[in-house]
């Protein structure tokens, strides 16, 4: 388990079934907070983003609970749909359902202010309003300077004339 980084918890989860359940909240936390954030290679298998390798007996460490409370708590879990689990004879694979629902793509929770995709729509704002600066520049020159037809009439344009 990486100790870095941040999830995303969205106020919306104390209006969920499992709030109340203490031991069930504190589950499906936790496995938010261990679950793969990219794909990783553990043992030659493939763990995809969302998805942990455990146990039973270790989630019960990890939680300072019982086995069976553990066992329960993924049991629940996974009767409401929020995870699958894929045991073996070692060890279990679990998979929180909608782990890009709640914690965004991988480029979305890891992108930098800086990036190419944010420049890229900071220039084009830039140059939108830069190109609106100009043009009202430019109106703002011509209301300023003679015109050609008034210089004859010996007058200014006013900018209420255009």
């Amino acid at each position: 388990m990486a100790a870095e980084g941040y999830i995303k918890l969205h106020r919306k989860i104390t209006q969920w079934g499992w709030y109340k359940d203490a031991t069930v909240a504190r589950m499906f936390i936790h496995l938010l907070l261990t679950a793969n954030h990219k794909p990783n290679i553990w043992r030659g298998i493939t763990i995809q983003q969302g998805q942990l390798v455990t146990s039973y007996r270790h989630l019960a460490e990890e939680l300072d609970i019982s086995v069976d409370s553990a066992h329960r708590a993924v049991k629940k879990l996974k009767a409401s749909g929020e995870i699958t689990a894929e045991p073996n004879a070692k060890f279990t694979i679990i998979t929180l359902n909608n782990y890009i629902l709640y914690q965004g793509s991988r480029t979305q929770t890891e992108r930098k202010p800086n990036d190419d995709r944010t420049s890229a729509e900071s220039n084009k704002k830039y140059n939108i309003t830069s190109n609106i600066i100009s043009k009202n520049e430019k109106n703002e020159k011509k209301a300023i300077s003679p015109s050609a037809d008034e210089n004859s009439a010996g007058g200014w344009k006013s900018r209420r004339d255009f």
